[in-house]
């Protein structure tokens, strides 16, 4: 049974993929030199789905990746610090 599910629109339409506990669901997005990869996986530890966002080098083959966050059922970390702290809304 699926736990996440992936959708893109590109220029022949939308298409989407599911994916289950175990095989979580990877997406890249390039531009020649820049571009980003999110990996949604169920942690069992916390019972929880985990999307971690990377920026990345592109296409262009130049490799880098730099973590830009980590958002978990509610709580969204961007460089380690939850972005709802010291939020009085």
């Amino acid at each position: 049974m699926a736990q996440f599910r992936g959708t893109i629109q590109g220029n022949r339409g939308e298409a989407s993929r599911l994916g289950t506990k175990s095989s979580g669901l990877r997406m890249t997005s390039n531009g020649w030199k820049s571009g980003i990869k999110v990996i949604t996986v169920y942690d069992p530890d916390t019972n929880s789905d985990t999307h971690t966002i990377y920026a990345t080098g592109g296409s262009s083959g130049v490799f880098y990746r730099k973590l830009i966050g980590v958002f978990a059922d509610g709580d969204v970390k961007l460089n380690g610090k939850s972005i709802w702290e010291g939020d009085d809304e």
